[in-house]
């Protein structure tokens, strides 16, 4: 009964989620293609297709998800133009080509039929899920290296600003010395230019601040801007923070590496395990062969 039940509900979700793409395809099919449809994707003739798909992922049910995949796609660096709704149809898309794929295997291999539609169900969700969640990597790699390079750009700019510097030319010295592709770099060159177009100081570190995933960076970056609006130097503020960033740095350094003496202690007790039986093993086998226990 448990299992008819699964597969009723699962019947009726795969039946809602067709009907709802099919009533979008032909809402679409009175309208233009979005023009942020990857040429790729138009290429191959699927842009009607990933059309209805964003049309479905437009849906109030979904204003949560959407709002999520548009602040992951922030903090990545908004790395394709595509918007939220969008590559949450992708992701539906994706999900849809992954059950297709799993179902057919499991046809081929003659699998039971509720198992190959309870499997069905949970690919597609396991598929749109793992496309959403790759945001996800991209904004953890970029945090890292964020949080890599933050403690460099706060010694220069201090050392800039006490040779008489401001910190909008450090920002623009580190920018032009900067390595290239680094996500900093971006952000900072982007934070400059806006200062350049006529934008306040402090608007664009809060602007800086939401586009950064690190949270020790928006920590600093907030205490910037809260020092530039009481009027507090800022070479005074930058050196208290660069000394604390570094500070926190040690710590989790010290952390780790007591965290690390825990965690090799169980494979260096089977090493050892693993060396006393290939020492003492063939003797043990030699005595028990010749009888003396």
């Amino acid at each position: 009964m448990i299992g008819l039940a699964i597969a009723l509900l699962g019947g009726i979700s795969a039946l809602l989620v067709l009907l709802g793409i099919g009533r979008m395809w032909g809402a679409t099919a009175r309208r233009p293609v979005n023009p942020a449809i990857p040429p790729a994707i138009a290429r191959f003739g699927l842009a009607r297709l990933v059309s209805a798909a964003e049309r479905l992922a437009m849906h109030p049910q979904f204003a949560a998800t959407r709002a999520q995949i548009e602040r992951r796609m922030t903090f990545a660096g908004n790395p394709w133009p595509v918007t939220p709704s969008l590559y949450l149809g992708l992701a539906f898309l994706i999900g849809t080509a992954v059950a297709i794929l799993f179902g057919f295997m499991l046809w081929v291999v003659q699998a039971p039929p509720l198992a190959v539609l309870v499997s069905t169900l949970a690919a597609q969700v396991l598929g749109s899920w793992i496309a959403i969640e790759y945001l996800g990597n991209i904004v953890a790699d970029r945090r890292r290296r964020i949080s890599r390079e933050f403690p460099y750009f706060l010694d220069l700019s201090v050392m800039s600003m006490e040779a008489g510097a401001t910190f909008t030319q450090a920002i623009d010295i580190y920018v032009r010395d900067g390595l290239p592709g680094s996500p900093l770099v971006d952000e900072l060159r982007r934070t400059h230019a806006e200062v350049q177009m006529g934008r306040t100081f402090e608007e664009a570190l809060g602007a800086l601040e939401e586009r950064v995933p690190a949270d020790e960076v928006q920590t600093i970056l907030r205490s910037l801007r809260q020092g530039y609006r009481m009027g507090t130097p800022l070479g005074q503020v930058l050196r208290e923070q660069s000394a604390n960033l570094r500070f926190r740095r040690t710590q989790v350094a010290e952390r780790a590496a007591e965290e690390l003496k825990v965690k090799l202690q169980g494979p260096a007790m089977l090493m050892m395990v693993s060396v006393l039986m290939l020492i003492l093993g063939p003797a043990i086998v030699e005595m028990l062969g010749s009888g003396v226990f």
